[in-house]
Order: structure tokens, then sequence, then C-alpha cells
């Protein structure tokens, strides 16, 4: 699909803080399932659960946040960890992360990239998984058996995809376009980012960082493969003036393989 050039654009970004406002982007008006088991303790590590991020001075919280990890990876020394969004970070490392909350501590950032806002958090226990909750908020954690790679992306678009975030839960929707395409690129631009992806999935604030996949299923061998597609940044909505579209919009796992983070995938 092609895009007309003249559009003015509306983007907001959203961070869920309690010390630190910062404009969050707009959201669509779906309802997704229930977050709760997003919000539990689970070890290791995987896709699709809350962490709760904080900076302190003196032992009082200046800001505090929630956020979703995406996905699990390594970097190019072998130290396992997980991403998310970097914006998650408020872009200052100096945060400790907590999962679910604060009685739990993991880590802190060791690296964030504003351009495909990613964020890496080194923690040992990580494993290639990710939590979906169906219809019914039935919770299961599945393996991820493969990424969908950017330089294929055009064969993947108006497929339907699933985020699970903290905020939302599991909810689903259609890849409609990518920042390759003429006129998206213009959009991914003016938000300072690389490899955008354009989805129609519901979303809130929280949900950043949360990880985007297909469920693909293969009927010759009765298996559903778990394909990852990358992690949630939040939302744009376009004005063309007689009409708006609203659109979740992610980070292909391209722009972790860039900045040196494999994601983990089982085969």
């Amino acid at each position: 699909m092609k895009i007309s050039r003249k559009y003015y654009i509306i983007v907001t970004i959203t961070l869920l803080l309690l010390f630190v406002n910062i404009v969050i982007p707009m959201e669509a008006i779906v309802m997704g399932t229930s977050p709760n088991a997003t919000r539990q303790k689970y070890r290791p590590l995987i896709g699709g659960i809350q962490i709760g991020v904080v900076k302190w001075s003196w032992f009082i919280p200046i800001y505090k946040g929630y956020c979703t990890i995406g996905y699990s990876a390594m970097d190019r020394n072998g130290l396992l960890g997980v991403v998310t969004a970097g914006h998650c970070s408020n872009w200052d490392l100096p945060v400790s992360v907590y999962q679910p909350d604060l009685w739990e501590h993991i880590g802190g950032f060791s690296y964030v990239n504003k351009t495909c806002d990613l964020g890496f958090i080194p923690y040992s226990n990580s494993a290639a998984k990710i939590l979906y909750i169906d219809i019914y908020n039935n919770s299961h954690i599945f393996d991820v058996n493969n990424i969908i790679s950017w330089e294929y992306i055009d064969v993947w678009k108006n497929e339907i995809y699933n985020k699970t975030g903290r905020s939302t839960g599991t909810t689903d929707g259609y890849l409609v376009a990518a920042s390759s395409d003429p006129g998206y690129d213009i959009i991914c631009d003016s938000l300072g980012l690389k490899y955008c992806l354009f989805l129609t999935y519901y979303s809130e604030p929280g949900d950043s960082g949360a990880p985007v996949y297909e469920l693909y299923p293969l009927p010759a061998k009765m298996e559903i493969r778990k394909l990852l597609l990358g992690h949630h940044w939040g939302r744009v909505t376009i004005d063309y003036g007689s009409y708006c579209i609203d659109l979740a919009v992610a980070i292909s796992v391209k722009g972790a393989i860039e900045a040196g983070f494999i994601p983990l995938v089982t085969g």
C-alpha cells in the first residue's frame, strides 16, 4: 500500500511513570486479554512479562515505570539477557530493573540504542520462550522457534501477529507496512527510528518492549511454529485531514541483530 507524502503525523510516546510526565502514544479502543499472568514472577526470564524500572536518588525513587520483556538474546561475548524497549530506561543507564516488581531485583540496562529503541538487560537465567494468553485467559509458555527476517519482510505482510504486554495481555493485528515501504519510511525517520513495523494490534502504556510474534501453522506437520517479529515501541496516528489511521509500531529483530544481540531461538 502506498501512502501520500502530504500528511501530518501526530506522534506521542508512552511510558507509564509515576514521577516523570512523559507524553504517550495514542491508543486504539479494542480490549485485550487479562494481563494478570504477565505480572507474575518468572524464572527463567521470558518474553511477555512485566518488569519494573526505577531510578533511585538517596533511596528515593525519582521515577518508576513498568514495561515488558520482549525476548531473550545473547550479545557478541556470549552474555545472556533480555531485550526490551530502550526508552524504558528513560535513556538513563544507572536504573534498577525488577521482575515482576520492587521485591525481585534482576539488574539493570547494560546497553540502550535510540534508533532501534533497544535496551539490553543481562541476566543469565533467560530462555527462548514467550508468554501467550488465549481468549479464555489461559496462559501458555512456548518456545521461540525462529525469527522473521527483515530482508524478507514483504512476504510476511498482511499476516496476523500477536503482542503480549503487561498492560493489555495478548492482542493481535495485521502487519500492514514496514519502513521499507514508500511513505512509511518518512514516518519511521520522523520518529528517529529504524526498522519500523506498522501493525493494527491494540496496546497501552506499559506494553513497551513487548514481544511481537506469529503463531504460524504447519498443517502437514501438525504443528504451529512460533516466529519472532520484533518488540513493541508505541503508537502513531497519521492524520490525512479527512480521516486518521492509528497504528502500533514495532521494531524488527533486525535492529537487535545489527546492534550485536542475537535473539535466542530453539530452531
